[in-house]
């Protein structure tokens, strides 16, 4: 194919003899007049439409890798595809298309840094991103026209009650794969008229620093952007797509549920939200996984917000296989599956924070009243230090009240129990002994169990039948723990009623 058609004397189809063009070369010469009208009718929608306007290129005969209304599309964003573009390549193109190695099972591996990306809000207060955004926005679109282009429109949600459509556009074949098994499928319309809620810009080859860091990911709350440099896994990615993702949801549909950095276990036919640092997955877990790193809680129920989970190859059962990208970091693998759930179920009955207590200052198991649940779920103790609502930056720009009072309604109007469970309490817990306690919690019968006063933040369960290791008592570490999680709420969140 040819991007220039001024002359038709260099054809190759042109019979070099005769001076006389074969059959083929008609063909070809109609074509090429079709061509040269095709980009006339583009110039002047470029003109119409404010795009700019290109001399020396045009878009040549469609194929794969060269959609004419996508590149258009991609030309409003100011990115002027000079290599191949696709829109939701299929598998086998992109493993074509991905560097790394196939294993016996024909799954592609990849090597890939195991840091989380350093995420930035790009605000009118934060003196290190504002100066830098535009010219760094610009290097990226640049980066990525020299690039092949890999986008994906899908969704974050995919029913109903919840559901966040967003656009991803990469240079990288291999994540855009991985993101594939990770996000919903919505269905496909013209580029122009797909409804757009983010935009996910992920330049993983180009070479920037800020603030230190060679990956990291900024988000524009007001144009709805999101810009990801750097090598990144799925889940580093993942992460702050669900950042952004919690913060629009918040503005637009606040009001109809919460975006929760949790997952949702089935045990017992009942759901249980447990909020943890990704230990979960980790473990080989008997019960199902409705949904995995996230989820909408509505007023009508749950809902799948990533419909495939990213777990360590030692926890499966299965191998992958082809179409599988499993991302090799230093000492453990990850690879991400579709998860075989509804994309929608009903309410959980049960509310659990799940930590590893550094500071050994609570209990193995207690129970939260729904004011109690609140604090928790704002302060966010993850075992080791206290992050906000479990997810740093989530629900930016978002008033805080109104996040802490949605998620309190919740488990107050539909009659859920709230529990912290501490898997490192004092005689610590194996994991078959955590998944049957959230086994109890899900039936019901720790909500029945009895509990220890005394305590502002939790009521510690002092005896849980069949487990030994659950036992409640008054140290002095829980009296400094809730000094500790009530300075840090009423200084981080000083306008917050609880």
């Amino acid at each position: 194919m040819w991007r220039n058609l001024g002359s038709f004397r260099e054809n190759p189809l042109i019979s070099s003899k005769s001076n006389s063009f074969n059959k083929v070369g008609e063909k070809q010469l109609n074509r090429d007049y079709h061509n040269l009208n095709t980009l006339r009718r583009i110039k002047e929608k470029s003109k119409v439409g404010g795009l700019k306007e290109q001399d020396d290129q045009f878009y040549e005969v469609e194929r794969l890798g060269n959609n004419r209304e996508w590149s258009i599309e991609l030309s409003k964003l100011d990115i002027q595809p000079i290599r191949e573009s696709f829109r939701n390549l299929h598998s086998r193109r992109l493993v074509h298309y991905s560097k790394g190695s196939l294993d016996k099972n024909r799954a592609l591996h990849v090597n890939v840094p195991k840091q989380p990306l350093a995420f930035h809000v790009k605000s009118k207060d934060n003196a290190l991103i504002v100066p830098i955004y535009k010219k760094l926005f610009a290097n990226l679109k640049t980066h990525l026209q020299f690039n092949n282009i890999f986008a994906r429109d899908a969704s974050v949600g995919a029913h109903s009650w919840a559901q966040l459509p967003i656009r991803i556009i990469s240079d990288s074949s291999a994540l855009d794969l991985s993101l594939s098994h990770l996000v919903s499928r919505v269905p496909l319309r013209s580029p122009s008229e797909q409804p757009i809620s983010l935009t996910v810009y992920i330049a993983s080859k180009l070479n920037r620093e800020v603030d230190g860091s060679k990956s990291f990911a900024i988000f524009d709350p007001e144009l709805q952007n999101l810009l990801i440099v750097g090598e990144a896994s799925t889940n580093a990615v993942r992460d702050a797509i669900g950042k952004a993702v919690a913060s629009i949801h918040a503005k637009k549909f606040g009001d109809e549920g919460l975006y929760l950095n949790a997952d949702v276990l089935t045990l017992k036919n009942k759901n249980v939200v447990v909020f943890n640092d990704n230990s979960l997955l980790k473990q080989k877990i008997s019960s199902d996984i409705f949904s995995a790193h996230g989820a909408f809680w509505t007023h009508n129920g749950l809902v799948k917000a990533w419909s495939g989970a990213s777990r360590t190859t030692q926890s499966l059962n299965d191998t992958p296989s082809f179409g599988s990208v499993v991302e090799n970091q230093k000492g453990e693998s990850f690879v991400t599956l579709p998860l075989k759930t509804p994309n929608a179920t009903e309410h959980p009955s049960a509310v659990v924070f799940l930590i590893s207590d550094s500071k050994n200052a609570l209990p193995t198991l207690s129970k939260l009243s729904p004011s109690q649940a609140a604090q928790f779920f704002l302060a966010g103790y993850n075992g080791t230090k206290f992050q906000p609502f479990f997810g740093e930056s989530l629900y930016h720009g978002v008033d805080p009240n109104g996040v802490v009072k949605r998620f309190k309604d919740l488990v107050e109007n539909m009659g859920v129990n709230a529990f912290i469970l501490n898997t490192a309490g004092p005689k610590g817990l194996s994991s078959e002994e955590t998944q049957k306690i959230l086994e109890s919690i899900a039936d019901g019968t720790a909500s029945l169990a009895p509990t220890l006063d005394g305590f502002s933040l939790f009521s510690p369960i002092t005896f849980l039948r069949g487990f030994k290791n659950v036992s409640g008592q008054k140290t002095s570490g829980n009296s400094s723990f809730e000094s500790e999680m009530n300075t840090f709420i009423q200084t981080t969140f000083p306008t917050v009623q609880l």
